[in-house]
């Protein structure tokens, strides 16, 4: 597909400009894409360019032919024959080749590559192309940008604040996301106004839907796919919170405290990965999502705030909006005299690290600066330039000032908390885990705050696996019978606490997914996070019950000490 440069279904509505987008919200055409695929246009547009069947140049057919039958030395004889037109500089010569670099380690945009290298090539277009992981394709691209085509893809977050830092030159920076070096001084402006300018949620939005406006109008890129695919689990597990667009992976601490067998006899949840093995479980320089999810388990998981799982996008306290507590109880932001917001945070005072030690504002004030301190960690660009320096008030109350204003500073200094009792010791923090080079190991390092705590790890190799066990000292408990995971925060200014309940949101969706299953094909009206109650894969009486008996109970209630 060919759309806009926002990820589906997760940003649908209202952040997606519909007037630049073939596909609708519900993934019906629309035709509002401003370039249509039409193969007679390409045609003639190849023709007027020089491309013709002639006695100088190939005929498709052949070169296509020559390629499929595998038949190589003919095909690149075919290309040869290829020239550069008349009146282009390099006249009568041949096709200098493409430069393509196309990740192997990642599959989707492997296949991506090789087709269309497959299909330039049947053209007579030359090609020269690396297939290679990360460290094969970033430095060319990221660092010395000589290449041509590059199988980009990225992952994004609750909001689609992406297009100041991968679209424009403020962005720009060694090692940097913006590789394509846009400069587009239109596109700059909103970008800026969306993210990290940004005075309200409306413009932000507005904004958003201009940046694609400009990076389609102007094509500077073309965007296939949003990559979708499914999640699967085995019968008998009950209690799965499975959030639309996310599957597992969006609501997974939820998920993992919720989750149970309905035979009391198996107790280990087997987590498959299909992709590559990590490279390395680094808390500060591992890139891939698939390794924070190993990473996140154990120190923390979504950071200072969690959302809710079957509406994350809507920014603000729950119930009303979509932000939840999770290590931080409440959290406020001002503004003051000189423009720049002060984000105050206020966390729980009964978190430990795995180990034992009591969790404070130390640990969050420690871990921003040592991010800060590594220009090549991965949070270092969320946090460069924007934070201009900290107050700890008191161990649990931390405040955060901000260099200059924006609507969205509150989502900022909410780390993933690392210990700083040990991580203070350490000299360089690299490695395929924290301080490798200086004899620490994995069961030394891997001290987190989260739901999940280290065990042991085998080798990173394909069929490898790691082994956490749940942290009997874990903050948060769930009851058996919630179902949205909505937290209502106390009336008043913060800090407030707050609690969960279940009530009548959670009967009436279990009432809706009532005599559904989810066998293959499932029922249109399936919810997995209503099977709560034995016999799995079927959403009945028993899960009904199940909520009915707990209706009213509240569950993960705090109140901040005064």
């Amino acid at each position: 597909r060919i759309d806009t440069p926002v990820s589906r279904p997760l940003h649908n509505n209202p952040w997606v400009n519909f007037d630049y987008s073939m596909w609708g919200p519900n993934g019906e055409a629309l035709y509002n894409y401003p370039y249509e695929y039409n193969t007679t246009a390409a045609l003639e547009l190849l023709y007027n360019n020089g491309w013709y069947d002639t006695s100088i140049y190939p005929t498709f057919d052949d070169l296509y032919n020559a390629y499929i039958n595998g038949d190589l030395e003919a095909a690149k004889g075919t290309q040869a024959g290829v020239i550069y037109p008349p009146g282009h500089e390099k006249a009568g010569q041949p096709l200098d080749p493409i430069k393509m670099y196309i990740r192997s380690d990642h599959e989707p945009r492997h296949q991506a590559g090789l087709a269309l290298k497959a299909e330039m090539e049947k053209l007579g277009i030359p090609t020269d192309a690396t297939e290679g992981p990360s460290s094969v394709c970033a430095p060319p691209v990221m660092r010395d940008r000589t290449y041509h085509i590059y199988t980009g893809g990225w992952g994004l977050g609750r909001f689609p604040l992406h297009f100041y830092a991968l679209y424009t030159p403020i962005g720009i920076f060694e090692w940097g996301p913006n590789y394509p070096l846009i400069q587009d001084h239109e596109l700059t402006y909103w970008a800026e106004l969306e993210y990290p300018n940004c005075p309200d949620y409306d413009t932000a939005v507005q904004a958003a839907k201009e940046c694609q406006r400009i990076l389609i109008e102007r094509c500077y890129g073309i965007w296939l796919y949003t990559s979708g695919g499914y999640v699967a689990y085995r019968k008998g597990w009950l209690g799965i919170v499975n959030e639309a667009g996310n599957g597992f992976m969006g609501p997974i601490e939820h998920l993992g405290l919720n989750a149970y067998h309905e035979d009391p006899s198996v107790d280990t949840i087997r987590w498959g990965l299909n992709q590559p093995p990590p490279t390395m479980l680094n808390p500060l320089f591992s890139q891939w999502v698939y390794e924070y999810e190993v990473i996140d388990r154990i120190f923390g998981g979504y950071g200072m705030m969690s959302w809710k799982p079957y509406d994350p996008s809507d920014p603000g306290h729950s119930p009303v909006h979509s932000d939840m507590p999770w290590y931080a109880v409440d959290w406020d932001r001002t503004t003051d005299d000189n423009g720049n917001d002060h984000i105050h945070i206020w966390i729980r005072d009964d978190i430990t690290f795995h180990d034992g030690t009591p969790f404070t504002v130390h640990d969050i004030n420690y871990t921003i600066y040592l991010i800060l301190a590594y220009p090549d960690s991965w949070g270092y660009p969320d946090l460069a330039g924007v934070i201009n320096s900290t107050i700890i008030h008191n161990d649990y109350y931390i405040e955060i000032i901000m260099n200059g204003a924006s609507y969205w500073n509150v989502y900022v200094p909410g780390v993933m908390p690392l210990p700083k009792h040990i991580y203070e010791q350490i000299s360089d923090h690299h490695g395929t885990w924290p301080g490798e080079a200086e004899g620490w190991t994995p069961e030394q390092v891997f001290i987190g705050i989260g739901a999940w705590k280290f065990v042991e790890m085998s080798d990173l190799e394909p069929g490898g696996y790691c082994l956490l066990e749940a942290n009997p000292d874990f903050w948060l408990s769930v009851t058996l019978g919630e179902v949205d995971f909505v937290y209502s925060f106390d009336s008043g200014t913060p800090p407030q606490g707050g609690r969960y309940q279940i009530g009548l949101p959670d009967l009436v969706a279990v009432a809706l997914a009532y005599g559904s299953s989810g066998y293959a094909p499932p029922d249109p009206n399936w919810n997995p996070g209503c099977d709560l109650a034995q016999p799995s894969g079927t959403i009945g009486l028993p899960d009904l019950v199940t909520v009915a008996l707990h209706y009213g109970e509240t569950w993960g209630e705090y109140t901040p000490p005064p």
